[in-house]
């Protein structure tokens, strides 16, 4: 926390975009980055709020099986003439299994009144249960939509990982550009001014009579050259660090911009504990949020197809109400269950075509999502194969520059000898000196490019964010 406060404060500081010497400037470590670009940037708030659409559609599935109380009146006033008034009012609840109560309490008065809806004149309380004996005993909507939500939530995790993964490597591939811009615009300024002090020095052995006047303009070329290189790195060390800006955003959602009391870490060398193909691959179609979100797309449709199969079998629905005189139940004569109401209910269309269309209709959708899954696994697979391939080259290669950079530097040395004692001159000082240069510029990317492969071997694997 510290820290953070430490990073935020220079980040805040008025100057920006002007390189500074490395023992100046505070350094914004990679992972220190990456934790505030996770932690703030709106693109990672949003992939948050996906937890909050999880809790939000689980508490509305749930709320199928809320009790409900509810309350009915019917009257009928005709010439003056009371006909009927019928109430009921009570409370129903419906259970996991397929089951629902009932609790209410009911009137009827009136002169006309239909002889099936006469009740004790207080009133009459009714207790009763029903059950989905074959289509919805042990699936039906209201556990479909409670499986469905839990899915959802798996879904709307690994979405969240998805995106953060994502937000990641965007955000640290223009990290390591800023680094790469930063080490390239220190190494050129320290060529322009080595340029600087041989024109200086050539201009005085000129004007001492040692050097011919063509070296001096060939010196300054050399120089006016060095400089419009640097003009073209702190061009590039601005683009770089203000696309970095563009990741910082601090606690309160205030977005915040790189300063010149910011510097990016400079990596020395590559890891080597580099996890292997193989070790990675083992896990990937486990652990990868993009394989994840279609297991549960699978899921979701295996549910789906589990209650179009549930819709084949008959309806049938029983019903039973036990009734009160009042809100007494049961008399010495009849006993507890004496006084009743029951009906069953059976339906089942003759063809079927519905019900059988939907679940082949499923069928497909789940087969074709199953082949997805087969086939993103794969593309996941060779793309971490491709980068693994990638890095391997990429380090060796790094190698072979940091390894002509120190030969282009021996070279250089023995040509500034050479020449000091006359017997070079200098064209090929500045010959040796442009292929010094090259040679660390190169090394400097490939550095940079080493990091950035990195980096996209924890994306390709989904675990860059964890």
């Amino acid at each position: 926390m510290i820290r953070w406060i430490g990073v935020t404060a220079l980040l805040l500081c008025p100057r920006l975009f002007f390189a500074q010497p490395a023992d100046s400037a505070g350094v914004l470590e990679a992972a220190d980055f990456l934790e505030m670009v996770l932690n703030n940037h709106p693109a990672a708030r949003r992939a948050g709020l996906l937890d909050a659409r999880s809790a939000a559609y689980t508490r509305m599935m749930r709320g199928n099986f809320d009790p409900k109380l509810y309350s009915d009146l019917q009257q009928k006033f005709f010439k003056g003439d009371e006909y009927f008034t019928i109430s009921e009012s009570g409370i129903k609840a419906p259970l996991w299994y397929g089951i629902s109560l009932k609790g209410a309490y009911a009137t009827a008065s009136g002169g006309v009144l239909n002889p099936e809806n006469k009740l004790p004149a207080g009133g009459q309380a009714v207790l009763g249960a029903g059950i989905s004996l074959i289509r919805g005993l042990v699936f039906d909507e209201r556990r479909a939509g409670v499986q469905q939500a839990r899915i959802n939530t798996r879904m709307n995790e690994a979405e969240k990982r998805l995106l953060r993964n994502d937000l990641a490597m965007e955000a640290i591939t223009a990290y390591w550009e800023w680094s790469a811009a930063y080490a390239q615009l220190g190494m050129l300024e320290q060529a322009v001014e080595a340029a600087r002090r041989r024109q200086n020095g050539i201009v005085q052995s000129f004007l001492l009579g040692d050097k011919p006047a063509i070296d001096t303009l060939e010196s300054f070329l050399v120089l006016q050259s060095r400089e419009m290189e640097l003009n073209d790195a702190a061009l590039i060390y601005q683009n770089t660090a203000i696309a970095v800006s563009g990741y910082l955003w601090d606690a309160r959602g205030n977005p915040l911009k790189i300063t010149d009391m910011l510097r990016p870490s400079l990596p020395e060398k590559q890891p080597e504990d580099v996890v292997k193909p193989d070790t990675v691959l083992a896990r990937l179609g486990d652990a990868h949020p993009f394989l994840e979100l279609t297991r549960q797309k699978i899921r979701l449709l295996e549910t789906e197809q589990r209650l179009n199969r549930e819709q084949l079998k008959p309806r049938l629905d029983v019903e039973y109400n036990l009734l009160g005189d009042r809100w007494q139940f049961g008399d010495a004569s009849d006993g507890w269950f004496g006084n009743y109401k029951w009906g069953v209910k059976l339906e089942y269309p003759l063809f079927t075509r519905k019900e059988r269309g939907k679940l082949e209709l499923t069928a497909v959708k789940l087969l074709d999502t199953q082949y997805e899954l087969q086939q993103k696994y794969i593309d996941v697979a060779n793309k971490f194969r491709r980068y693994y391939a990638a890095y391997e080259i990429t380090v060796r290669q790094l190698e072979l520059a940091r390894s002509m950079a120190s030969d282009y530097e021996i070279l250089l040395a023995a040509e500034q000898q050479k020449f000091n004692i006359g017997e070079s001159s200098i064209f090929l000082i500045n010959s040796r000196e442009q292929k010094l240069i090259d040679a660390r510029v190169k090394s400097i990317k490939l550095n940079a490019e080493c990091m950035k492969l990195l980096a996209a071997l924890q994306w390709s694997a989904g675990e860059l964010a964890e």
